[in-house]
């Protein structure tokens, strides 16, 4: 127990927190600056994309573009595709467009316009002319 004490007391001194943060602070900063420009740039791609909607609405337009940002970053193919079919419901729920929500869908997502172009009706496999 004395071992994780003298520990924590190493680690949570003041000069050696200072010297960290003054070691990381540049990179952070780049880093910053960078998801910011992207930030930005979804946000007024977004704006573009619903011009006609409530302007209460935008805010949760763009937190949708910029989730699916996100997921993209994470995911690729079909786990990707999962993910933002998954969002688009949870906000088509909370009042959303779906029209809208398609346009930023498409626009963030290449792989949206190839999956549409071969997308399965399944109700096409039922009735009477389904295979047994």
């Amino acid at each position: 127990m004395t071992d994780r004490l003298e520990h924590y007391e190493k680690a949570y001194n003041s000069e050696t927190v200072a010297a960290a943060y003054d070691a990381t602070k540049a990179d952070a900063v780049a880093k910053q600056k960078i998801a910011l420009v992207e930030q930005v740039d979804i946000e007024i791609q977004v704006k573009k994309l619903v011009q006609g909607e409530p302007l209460i609405h935008i805010p949760y337009y763009i937190i949708f573009g910029k989730e699916i940002v996100n997921r993209s970053k994470r995911h690729e193919e079909q786990t990707l595709i999962n993910e933002i079919e998954i969002l688009q419901k949870k906000w088509m729920a909370r009042g959303l467009n779906k029209t809208f929500l398609d346009l930023i869908k498409v626009f963030f997502i290449e792989a949206y316009k190839i999956w549409d172009y071969f997308r399965l009706d399944i109700s096409l496999l039922d009735g009477n002319d389904r295979l047994s």
